[in-house]
C-alpha cells in the first residue's frame, strides 16, 4: 500500500491544461478581428440559431454533452437550427419533416463528410469509406464493400460464423453460474469475432491486445480534435498528447493489418473456403479492369474503418436493448414466450426461425428508435442549396438528431416510453423510407452494413433471451438502474471549452500576472529551476508526463529544483542525500499535503488520512487505523481472508485456458482482500454501475486526473463546463451510496457479531465513544473507509503486475525464484505465510521491483512553516514533488541502475521501511504510508504463489523485446498495456 496520495496530484499536467496554457500566449486581439471581420462578410439569411460569442461562435451552448444540448436548443430555435461551431459553419437537423425535404430534393448536396483531424489520421488520408469524400472513389469502394461482403447473399455465407460466437458467448454465460455477467465487455467481444472473421478470416486472440487496442481506437476516434473546429490550430495536437497517442495506437494498428495483409498474400497460405475482405481487396488491386486502382493504403483503410463501423455500434445496440427490457419485465416475458414457443426445445435460435419472431422485431427497432448508436450523424454539403427558404452554403457541417428525430412527439406518441408495441401493425422500419426513424442513416451516405448488423443482433437478442431469465443483480431495482449515456463522438472536448474562454480573458490574466509577480518578488534563495513564462510557469517544461520531464530538468538544474506551476511554487527533491537532510532536519515542516480539487470532492470537503492537513485529526485518525487494521496482530488475523483470496485467484488461473491479464485479476485480489478487511465482505459486481471493480477504477480513475485548479485555484468554476464535475458527481455519489448503506448495515442490531471488526465497526465504536479523542460524522467515517481502500488495492495491482513484467523479461531470475520457493516450500499445495521470511531471494525480487517502478512515483507534500535546506529557503505553503523514480536509480547510490538486479540485495541490509533514503516507495517520515505492512504481506503471499503454482510465459509470437514497458501515469505508475501472460501448472 504505497503512499496513498502519490501521483493524484502529479499528473502535473493534464491535456486540457496544457492546451489551454498554450493558446494564453496567443495572439488573440489580431484573431478576434479577424474572425470578426471574416464573420460580417459572411452574413446571409440562413436558418435560426442562438446568439454567437465573437470566436468561440455557440460552443459554449454545445458543452461537451450534444446529445443533451442539441435538442434543447432545437426546442428553443426550431428543427432546422444554425449553430457557429468555432469556425464551422453548421446546421442541425432534428426532425423527420425537414430530414425528409433535404434527402428527397437534395440529397447529392448532404453527401459530403466533414474532414475530422483524427479520423483522416486513422483512414490513411481519408481513403476508407466512411469518412471520404463523395467522389467516384467513393462509390466504387462502397460497391466493392456491398457486393462482397454486405449484400445478402455475403451476409448469408457467414452464417456459421455467426452461429458459432453466439453458441461461445451462451457457453460462457452458463459457465458464469450465478454471477453477475458484464454485457458491455461480453457484446463487445462477440462483435469483434464475428468481424474479424468476416474481415480476416479468423478472430484475434485476446492474448495479442486486439480487442484492448481496438477499444483505445475507438475511444482516439470518440474525441474532438480542436483541429475539428479551428482547423488553423492542428499544430497544438503535437503538445497535448493527441498525436503521440494516435501515432502509438495507429502505428499498432497498422502493423496488424499489414502482417495480414503478409500473410494473405504468403503463396504457401491455404486456399480459404471462402474468401474475407481482404482477399477480395487483393483481388481488386491485381485486377488491371478494375474500375478503381486501390494502393496499400486503401486495403488497409477500408477493413480498419469497416470493423470499427460493425462492433462499437452492435455491442451498444445488444446492451441497450437489453437495459430496456430489464426495466420493463412485461416486455421482456412477452418477447421470451414468443421465442420459447416458436423453438420449441430446440438447443439455440437459429437463423432461420427469426422471420417468425414478430415481437422480438418490434423490440429491437424500439430499441434502435430510444437509443440509436450514433445519435448525431455528421454530414457536410458539397454545393450551395436552399431548404425551407433558408440558404445553406457548401461547405457547411451537417449534424442529423437521428436521437430527436426518433422521439419527435409529432410522429411518435409517448416517445420516450419503451413500447415496442406500436411496430406490431405498422409499417415503419428502419431502412430508409421512414424518415421518422433512421437508425441506421439515410441517404446515399446512409450505412451500408445494416444487413450485415441486423442478422447478428437478432440471433445474438434471441438466442440471449431464450436460452436464459435475467434479473438484476441482488440489492438493485429497476429504478437504480442508470440509463445515462456516455457519447463518444462529442462536439466540443474540455480542453477546447477551457481554451477558448480562456482566449478571452488573456489580456486582462496577462497584465494582472506579470503585476503580481512584481510584486511577489522576493529577496530570498530559491533553488535554482528553469526560467518561467507569465501566467503559465513552468507547466510548459513538465508537460503532460511528468514522471520523464522532471527526471530531465533535475539532471539540468539539480536534485532539489524550484519551479512555479501556475500559482504554485513547488520544489521537487531527486536525490537520497537532499531527502535525507529534509527527513532528518525538517520533517515537520514538511508534513503538509497540498489541497487538491478531485481529493476533496469525493470526501465532501472532509479529511482524510492522505490529505489531511498535519494536525490533531490526521494524527489520530492515523492512530486508529494503524491500532485497528495495520499492526502485525492485525494483519496476522486477515491472513485466512488472504489465504482465501489468493486460493481463489489461483484456481481461476488454473481453469483458464488462454492467456491470463494479470492487471485485472491482481485488481480483482486487491479489492477482495481489502474489502474483507474495511467492510467485512467483499463485493459482488453488483452495483448500478456494471459492478464495484468497475466503479473503483472509474474513482481512481478521476482521482488520477489533475484539474486546472490544482494549479489555479481561481479556476474552479470551469470544472462545471468541462465534464469534470458531472463524471466526479456521477461515480463518487454511487460510491458514497454504497458507503452509506455498509454504516447502515453495520449499524443494523440484528447484524451477526463478525468474528473480527473490520474497520467499520471500529470507525462507528469510536464514533459512539461518550469521551472521543476526535469527533466522527459519518462524512469522516466514508472519507477514511474511501481512503484507506484506494490508496491499498490500485497499487497493490501496480506492483504485482511490475514484478511480474520484469520477471518474464528476465527468465533466468524468474528461474531462480521459482527453485527458491519450491525448494523451501517443498511439494505442499500451497505457499503459506510461515514459508514467507525463507524466501530471501523473492524478497530481493521484490524489492528490486519496487525500486525500479515505485507505484507512487511522485509523491506530493506541502511546507506548512518556512525552512532551509542546503542554503536555500523554501516558504511555507509550497507544494513539494518528491521523485521517488529518480532517487531509486540514483546513480551515486546503484551500480547498473536501470537494470533489475535483485542480487544487489543479497548481502545488503537495504530495506524500503524508511530508513535507507535511497529506497522510499511506501513514502517517508511522519506522512510515509502507514499500510506498508499491510501492503507486504499481500505482495509476497501472492508473487509467492503465482510463482510456485505455475510456469509462465508470453503468449505464442511474442518475444521479450515485444513487451511494452511504458508507463501509464495516474493515481498509480500502471503498465500503460495490461500484461497477459499465459499460465502451465507445475504444482497441482
Amino acid at each position: 500500500m504505497p503512499d496513498p496520495s502519490s501521483s493524484k496530484a502529479n499528473n502535473t499536467m493534464s491535456c486540457e491544461i496544457y492546451i489551454m496554457l498554450l493558446l494564453l500566449i496567443t495572439a488573440t486581439p489580431y484573431m478576434f478581428l479577424f474572425l470578426m471581420k471574416r464573420g460580417q462578410a459572411r452574413r446571409q439569411v440562413r436558418p435560426p440559431g442562438p446568439k454567437q460569442l465573437p470566436l468561440i461562435g455557440n460552443l459554449h451552448q454545445v458543452g461537451d454533452s450534444p446529445h443533451k444540448s442539441l435538442p434543447r436548443l432545437s426546442n428553443e430555435y426550431g428543427p432546422l437550427m444554425f449553430l457557429q461551431l468555432g469556425w464551422v459553419p453548421t446546421i442541425v437537423i432534428s426532425s423527420a419533416d425537414v430530414a425528409k425535404d433535404i434527402f428527397q430534393n437534395h440529397d447529392l448536396v448532404f453527401s459530403g463528410r466533414p474532414e475530422l483531424y483524427t479520423a483522416k489520421k486513422l483512414s490513411y488520408g481519408g481513403n476508407n469509406i466512411s469518412f471520404t469524400t463523395y467522389n467516384e472513389y467513393w462509390r466504387e469502394l462502397r460497391k466493392i464493400a456491398i457486393m462482397e461482403l454486405l449484400c445478402s447473399k455475403m451476409v448469408q455465407s457467414f452464417y456459421t460464423v455467426r452461429n458459432q460466437e453466439v453458441d461461445l458467448m451462451t457457453k460462457f454465460i452458463a459457465r458464469s453460474s450465478s454471477e453477475p455477467i458484464n454485457l458491455s465487455s461480453l457484446t463487445l467481444v462477440l462483435a469483434n469475432n464475428i468481424v474479424c472473421r468476416a474481415i480476416f478470416g479468423k478472430k484475434f486472440d485476446n492474448a495479442a491486445g486486439f480487442d484492448e487496442l481496438m477499444r483505445q481506437v475507438q475511444g482516439l476516434l470518440g474525441k474532438t480534435s480542436i483541429a475539428d473546429f479551428f482547423p488553423c490550430m492542428e499544430w497544438l495536437n503535437k503538445f497535448n498528447g493527441r498525436n503521440a497517442s494516435m501515432d502509438k495506437y495507429f502505428g499498432e494498428l497498422d502493423k496488424i493489418i499489414d502482417q495480414e495483409i503478409q500473410d494473405h498474400l504468403h503463396p504457401e497460405r491455404s486456399k480459404p473456403e471462402n474468401e474475407d475482405l481482404i482477399d477480395v481487396l487483393l483481388r481488386i488491386q491485381k485486377d488491371s479492369s478494375a474500375a478503381i486502382c486501390l494502393t496499400s493504403e486503401h486495403i488497409k483503410a477500408v477493413p480498419i474503418d469497416i470493423f470499427i463501423a460493425g462492433t462499437d455500434t452492435s455491442s451498444a445496440t445488444l446492451v441497450w436493448t437489453m437495459a430496456e427490457l430489464i426495466r420493463n419485465p412485461s416486455v421482456m416475458r412477452k418477447a421470451q414466450d414468443e421465442i420459447r414457443q416458436i423453438v420449441k426445445g430446440k438447443e439455440m435460435v437459429e437463423e432461420d426461425q427469426l422471420p417468425k419472431l414478430i415481437y422480438l422485431k418490434s423490440v429491437l427497432k424500439e430499441a434502435l428508435r430510444l437509443h440509436p448508436p450514433a445519435p448525431l450523424v455528421p454530414r457536410e454539403t458539397i454545393q450551395d442549396c436552399t431548404v425551407g427558404g433558408y440558404k445553406i452554403p457548401a461547405k457547411t457541417r451537417v449534424i442529423i438528431n437521428i436521437k430527436s428525430i426518433g422521439t419527435d412527439q409529432k410522429h411518435w406518441e409517448n416517445p420516450l416510453e419503451f413500447l415496442p408495441e406500436r411496430f406490431l401493425n405498422s409499417s415503419i422500419d428502419f431502412r430508409g423510407p421512414n424518415f421518422e426513424m433512421v437508425p441506421f442513416g439515410v441517404g446515399r451516405r446512409g450505412c451500408p452494413g445494416m444487413n450485415f448488423a441486423i442478422p447478428l443482433l437478432e440471433l445474438a437478442l434471441a438466442n440471449l433471451l431464450y436460452r436464459f431469465d435475467w434479473k438484476l443483480p441482488p440489492g438493485m431495482t429497476t429504478a437504480d438502474l442508470d440509463m445515462e449515456e456516455a457519447l463518444g463522438n462529442t462536439t466540443m472536448s474540455s480542453e477546447i471549452f477551457i481554451m477558448l474562454v480562456l482566449i478571452s480573458i488573456t489580456p486582462f490574466l496577462f497584465l494582472f500576472f506579470v503585476k503580481q509577480g512584481k510584486k511577489r518578488a522576493q529577496s530570498m534563495s530559491l533553488p535554482p529551476g528553469p526560467k518561467q513564462l507569465p501566467l503559465v510557469g513552468n507547466l510548459f517544461h513538465v508537460g503532460h508526463s511528468p514522471h520523464k520531464s522532471l527526471p530531465e530538468l533535475a539532471n539540468e538544474y539539480g536534485p532539489l529544483m524550484f519551479l512555479k506551476l501556475g500559482w504554485v511554487p513547488t520544489v521537487v527533491i531527486s536525490s537520497a542525500d537532499v531527502i535525507r537532510e529534509i527527513f532528518k532536519n525538517h520533517d515537520l515542516a514538511f508534513s503538509g499535503r497540498p489541497e487538491l480539487y478531485a481529493v476533496k470532492k469525493l470526501n465532501l470537503g472532509c479529511d482524510n488520512i492522505s490529505f489531511a492537513p498535519y494536525g490533531e485529526f490526521w494524527r489520530e485518525t492515523r492512530k486508529i487505523a494503524i491500532k485497528e487494521l495495520l499492526t502485525a496482530k492485525c494483519i496476522q488475523s486477515l491472513q485466512g481472508d488472504r489465504y482465501e483470496e489468493v486460493e481463489l485467484m489461483i484456481e481461476f488461473i488454473a481453469r483458464s485456458s488462454g492467456p491470463i491479464n494479470l492487471r485485472s485479476l491482481t485488481l480483482v485480489l486487491a479489492n477482495n482482500v481489502v474489502c474483507r478487511a474495511i467492510f467485512g465482505k467483499k463485493f459482488n459486481n453488483s452495483t448500478s454501475i456494471d459492478g464495484f471493480d468497475d466503479l473503483m477504477r472509474e474513482v481512481q480513475n478521476l482521482l488520477g486526473k489533475s484539474s486546472a485548479m490544482d494549479f489555479f485555484p481561481w479556476m474552479k468554476w470551469f470544472n462545471n463546463f468541462n465534464g469534470r464535475n458531472s463524471s466526479m458527481d456521477k461515480y463518487f455519489s454511487e460510491l458514497h451510496k454504497i458507503l452509506d448503506e455498509e454504516i447502515k448495515e453495520h449499524l443494523d442490531l440484528s447484524r451477526p457479531t463478525p468474528k473480527h471488526q473490520d474497520l467499520v465497526n471500529v470507525l462507528l465504536r469510536v464514533q459512539n465513544d461518550p469521551n472521543p479523542v476526535i469527533p466522527l460524522s459519518n462524512q469522516q467515517i466514508k472519507a477514511v473507509l474511501s481512503d484507506i481502500f484506494i490508496a491499498a488495492t490500485d497499487s497493490s495491482s501496480a506492483t504485482l503486475v511490475w514484478t511480474m513484467t520484469e520477471l518474464i523479461r528476465n527468465p533466468s531470475v524468474m528461474k531462480k525464484a521459482q527453485d527458491e520457493i519450491r525448494q523451501v516450500v517443498n511439494g505442499k499445495e500451497k505457499v503459506e505465510e510461515n514459508d514467507l521470511s525463507k524466501l530471501v531471494y523473492m524478497k530481493s525480487v521484490l524489492k528490486e521491483a519496487l525500486r525500479l517502478h515505485p507505484p507512487a512515483p511522485l509523491v506530493p507534500r506541502e511546507t506548512i512553516e518556512d525552512s532551509t535546506v542546503a542554503g536555500y529557503k523554501i516558504p511555507a505553503k509550497t507544494r513539494v514533488l518528491i521523485n521517488v523514480k529518480s532517487i531509486s536509480i540514483d546513480p551515486k547510490y546503484w551500480k547498473c541502475p536501470n537494470e533489475f538486479r535483485p542480487e544487489r540485495f543479497l548481502n545488503s541490509d537495504i530495506d524500503f521501511r524508511g530508513q535507507h533514503f535511497e529506497l522510499i516507495p511506501f513514502g517517508v517520515g511522519r506522512r510515509g504510508c502507514p499500510g506498508m505492512n499491510f501492503a507486504v504481506s499481500l505482495f509476497e503471499l501472492a508473487l509467492a504463489n503465482l510463482l510456485y503454482r505455475f510456469d509462465w510465459k508470453l503468449p505464442p509470437g511474442m518475444t521479450s523485446e515485444d513487451l511494452d514497458m511504458e508507463e501509464a501515469f495516474g493515481l498509480s505508475m500502471h503498465k500503460k498495456n495490461p500484461l497477459c501472460l499465459v499460465a502451465t501448472l507445475a504444482i497441482p
